[in-house]
């Protein structure tokens, strides 16, 4: 039985859906609203495989509950429904994400052939969402997920936080030059990470989504123009404009990715050094503690180095507006603190820090025990 979701303010078209389409036992089970809002509460609380919504609605429309639903179920079937049709409109519907846009009044068995040609068929190739298109609809949405992406026989991962992104990586890229590769995929296999094992992928992505999709798009045109290399109407007007912001925007992308191989030298450097402390096996208070910035070495590099020496260590953290302590024991991540907060609330914080100073130093004994065995080899298998 499939799962469909009505967001239509004509509450006596919505009612005549709901009983036409159940009255197909075992074929729809039809879950009505009548407004925006009650329909982004319908999907944060349940599993859809279609969507039929309504441009015009109370509040939020039609299109911001589609791009709502496509940024938390990228493989729900959307068809938009509207009583003012315009090339714009289908356009605009097709774009967000839509496999289909249809006119009222509708015809209920017309609706019903076309819900199961959609789930069928899937609307046409050229409306699928790619990868760039699924990003910005999580930037709308303000996501903080992860998403692993499988396309012919890629596969890449991406993780946002509150819509913006930080962390992109396939089997031979990482960070810019990997999402400029997954941003054409067609959105055919994805799979939405588990938050925790998303919120372990170290940010490696550091200039604004904005910057990442005009690089991509670029990247995708080839030509330096518009999209699929189609000259567009006023493209000749604007292509001065247009080359003028992608070379401020370039610039600024070069200006990252320099930084980032400066960033990438010190964090080589800094391994080393704390690679041969620890080698040294310090035994407790007979040596000085290491002291380092993880601007030079992210915090969860740190941990997966001291994961995997024998003995118990404790890093201290300070940073302009917290502090955090954290006990590893013959490679295992035991307790995690900052302030009154301790364990997985307090590591899950901690691990992604990447600014401050840290100290460390061989101790005898763990003062407690807030993380276990499971959740250790979780995080070493999600950063090592």
């Amino acid at each position: 039985m499939l799962e469909l979701l009505v967001v239509e303010d004509e509450k006596a078209l919505a009612r005549n859906i709901k009983v036409f389409l159940e009255s197909f036992r075992e074929e729809f089970h039809v879950t009505v609203t009548d407004t925006g809002e009650a329909a982004l509460h319908q999907l944060s609380s349940g599993a859809f495989d279609l969507l039929v919504a309504d441009f015009r609605l109370p509040g939020i429309d039609g299109l911001e509950v589609l791009r709502h639903a496509l940024a938390r179920n990228p493989g729900m079937r959307a068809i938009m429904m509207t009583a003012y049709p315009s090339d714009e409109l289908r356009k605009k519907a097709l774009r967000s994400g839509a496999v289909r846009f249809v006119e009222k009044p509708l015809d209920m068995a017309d609706l019903r052939l076309l819900l199961w040609e959609t789930i069928e068929c899937g609307g046409d190739e050229e409306s699928g969402l790619t990868v760039r298109e699924f990003v910005e609809l999580l930037e709308l949405a303000g996501e903080s997920q992860g998403y692993r992406f499988r396309f012919a026989k890629d596969e890449g991962v991406v993780v946002v936080d509150h819509g913006c992104l930080v962390h992109a990586a396939t089997a031979t890229l990482s960070g810019p030059e990997a999402f400029e590769r997954m941003a054409s995929w067609v959105v055919t296999d994805v799979e939405e990470m588990p938050h925790e094992s998303a919120r372990f992928h170290p940010h490696n992505i550091e200039v604004p989504l904005s910057h990442q999709i005009l690089e991509a798009a670029g990247h995708l045109d080839g030509s330096g123009g518009s999209a699929g290399g189609r000259e567009q109407p006023g493209d000749e007007k604007a292509a001065g404009g247009l080359d003028a912001v992608r070379d401020q925007e370039n610039a600024e992308i070069s200006r990252a990715v320099d930084s980032l191989g400066d960033r990438s030298h010190r964090r080589e450097d800094r391994t080393e050094e704390i690679t041969s402390y620890l080698q040294r096996s310090p035994a407790v208070g007979e040596s000085a503690p290491f002291r380092g910035s993880l601007a030079d070495l992210g915090f969860s590099a740190l941990l997966c180095l001291l994961c995997e020496v024998p003995g118990t260590w404790k890093i201290e953290v300070r940073t302009p507006g917290s502090s955090a302590v954290v006990y590893v024991a013959d490679g295992s991540i035991v307790h995690a603190a900052m302030g009154a907060v301790f364990g997985e609330d307090a590591a899950y914080s901690i691990v992604t820090w990447e600014v401050g100073e840290f100290e460390l130093e061989a101790v005898l004994e763990v003062p407690r025990q807030t993380l276990t065995p499971e959740w250790s080899s979780l995080f070493l298998r999600a950063f090592a």
